[in-house]
């Protein structure tokens, strides 16, 4: 699965409006202090320095019209954003005083739905609307605009452990141990805790978006040799970070179901143009093939029946293996997920199969379990 990388770090921005073009003027920002709007200034003209700029008005427009779903319902409802793209192929976002986001082209690739790409942003969002660069600053007030910038920066950079972290905390001796150790962990999770309320009252992104990355970024961790940061970690770990997801969608009733959020559904696909009949795939699985001799159109509506009954109950409930059984009646056996049935199969689709009802309505419950197992082994 993707290798989430979310440096997600420091904030302070302006109102109005939003902007997705990297050229277009911005009106006044009322709540950015010149220091803020010079310290944004001096991070991107140096971040440009080292990256190139995709221009891709389709992705400009996506980011563009999900962050201005989710600004109104922040503490700074009139800021203004600007969205710009990393020709990176790194996964990474970040955000930066002056109310511009950076994304890598990377990220856009990996992430599986506007609720995944929401969560991200409504992050970013939540430490510009909680002033944490400002807040940053104050924390150490001799750091100049231009150490903070180059701090920002060289975090940034540290995409895969390619900086070492001792080269980030000399980036600036005024920035003192502690402050790296303490602060900034205090930030990602307070980011992480409004993002998830800002998601919520979208009523369009759904909060497991976020929860979803985390748990991406999680698995990333348990493939990596574990090492204690200490003083110089930056960022919770993810494994302190689901957990802290988890009670706040609890406390939101927000119920867990990465399945609304990610790229897994079942589907139709014909097999030799339909004449050997239509396979019924979840995610990476095929369940059955429905397939009965001269009657094409109507095995083609069964199997896409099924399959529309399943995603229902995929947008419904977070299902995992133990949920899948079947039960015979007779000529027919139903398959059912977490006990409400989803489609039917018949004596005569099994002899079609070439086997007796019970081993074929036993193979598709298999079927299901395995790609069940498979996701969940993915995200989990």
């Amino acid at each position: 699965m993707r290798a989430w990388i979310l440096l997600l770090l420091l904030l302070a921005a302006g109102i109005p409006a939003l902007s997705a073009a990297d050229d277009a003027p911005k009106p006044p920002v009322n709540d950015t202090t010149p220091a803020e709007a010079e310290l944004g200034r001096r991070t991107a003209e140096q971040i440009e320095k080292e990256y190139k700029l995709v221009k891709d008005d389709a992705a400009l427009q996506r980011l563009a019209t999900i962050v201005a779903d989710i600004v109104p319902h922040t503490e700074r409802p009139g800021v203004v954003y600007t969205v710009k793209i990393l020709d990176v192929n790194a996964l990474n976002a970040m955000a930066i005083p002056g109310g511009i986001i950076y994304v890598t082209k990377g990220l856009l690739a990996a992430v599986e739905s506007d609720h995944e790409l929401a969560g991200v942003l409504a992050h970013e969002i939540a430490h510009n609307a909680l002033r944490h660069a400002k807040r940053l600053a104050a924390k150490e007030g001799s750091i100049s605009l231009t150490q903070l910038a180059t701090i920002i920066v060289a975090i940034y950079a540290n995409k895969d452990g390619e900086v070492p972290t001792g080269q980030i905390i000399v980036a600036s001796e005024l920035l003192k141990q502690a402050l790296i150790n303490g602060y900034t962990v205090e930030m990602e999770i307070e980011s992480d805790d409004k993002a998830m309320e800002y998601l919520a009252k979208t009523k369009k992104y759904d909060p497991n978006g976020l929860y979803s990355v985390i748990l991406g970024f999680r698995q990333m961790e348990m493939r990596r040799p574990h090492v204690e940061m200490g003083m110089y970690k930056t960022h919770p770990y993810s494994d302190e970070r689901k957990k802290l997801l988890e009670a706040k969608m609890k406390e939101l009733g927000v119920k867990i179901n990465l399945w609304n959020v990610v790229n897994f559904r079942a589907d139709v696909q014909p097999v030799n143009d339909g004449n050997d009949g239509y396979q019924l795939r979840l995610g990476n699985v095929g369940i059955l093939t429905f397939t009965l001799p001269g009657d094409a159109e109507n095995v083609h509506a069964r199997a896409e029946d099924a399959a529309a009954a399943i995603n229902r109950r995929l947008a419904k409930d977070y299902l995992q293996q133990f949920d899948v059984s079947k039960d015979a009646d007779g000529d027919t056996a139903t398959i059912r997920l977490r006990w409400m049935p989803v489609f039917t199969v018949t004596a005569a689709d099994a002899d079609a199969a070439g086997m007796t009802l019970e081993a074929f309505s036993a193979m598709i419950v298999q079927g299901i379990k395995s790609s069940l197992y498979e996701q969940l082994v993915l995200r989990n």
